[in-house]
């Protein structure tokens, strides 16, 4: 089971959108795909969950130790696409994690994942935007490639430092967690964009990926309708397009 993480400090920068989309995508290839929302805003888990579904556990319960983790595991309506839901009240958790010392607090979402690590082929991890968050922590731990979406505006640029510098810190005790990249969304061909991609470049180097995902009207409308964008336009858009690049694109980087 291969571990990617979408994650950036920077919030609104598409990390949800592109796990949702990344997941449909595999899923729809055949692979086995459990998507782990471990931000408390829980928009991967609106986004999937079932009409009329309530979830007695989440995230939260599997990191305090209160459940296995395939009690907290919920089909999705896409075949071999699985979700382990959010809570709103997911910051409470650290806090209870901490107090529990059974197993080393980074690893402990990485520990629980072993129960379930031959029923899929990818997990992929919807981080939150909290810099200092053990639970993204986590998510990065139990990870082998961390993909960081971008937005052409001076906020994520200035928070792109910070992003690399916490990867590069959990790399010193998850030996086998890489950066895999970065990429755009929203991309627009206007001289902002093109300057924003000079900087990253000179950043990052080789490290951000020749792909980028197209501004489209109707994502909104995909996440109203809670419909994966390549499902909704039927892999026909540019941006729907893009997003099929980028997962076979992450799918080389990650069985590299």
């Amino acid at each position: 089971m291969k571990g990617i993480a979408f994650y950036n400090i920077k919030g609104g920068c598409g990390k949800t959108t592109s796990a949702i989309n990344v997941s449909y995508i595999l899923a729809k290839e055949g692979k086995k795909v459990l998507l782990v929302d471990l931000d408390p805003q829980a928009n991967s888990s609106d986004f999937y969950e079932l009409d009329g579904c309530e979830y007695p556990l989440t995230i939260a319960d599997v990191l305090i130790g209160d459940c296995k983790v395939d009690k907290a595991i919920y089909h999705s309506k896409y075949n071999g696409l699985d979700f382990i839901p959010s809570t709103i009240l997911l910051g409470r958790t650290e806090k209870m994690m901490t107090a529990n010392t059974t197993v080393p607090q980074q690893f402990k979402l990485k520990s629980a994942l072993k129960d379930i690590e031959n029923q899929y082929d990818y997990v992929i991890f919807d981080c939150s935007p909290v810099s200092e968050s053990l639970i993204n922590i986590n998510g990065l731990a139990a990870s082998d490639q961390v993909f960081i979406p971008l937005k052409s505006d001076k906020w994520t640029i200035d928070g792109l430092n910070y992003t690399v510098e916490t990867i590069k810190t959990v790399t010193s005790f998850n030996f086998q967690l890489h950066f895999g990249g970065a990429f755009f969304v929203q991309n627009e061909r206007r001289v902002i964009n093109a300057q924003a991609t000079e900087i990253v470049k000179e950043m990052l180097g080789d490290k951000l990926l020749d792909i980028s995902i197209s501004k489209n009207k109707n994502a909104e409308e995909c996440s109203y309708l809670r419909i994966p964008i390549v499902e909704y336009q039927k892999g026909e858009s540019t941006i729907a397009k893009d997003y099929i690049k980028l997962t076979e694109k992450i799918v080389e980087i990650t069985n590299r």
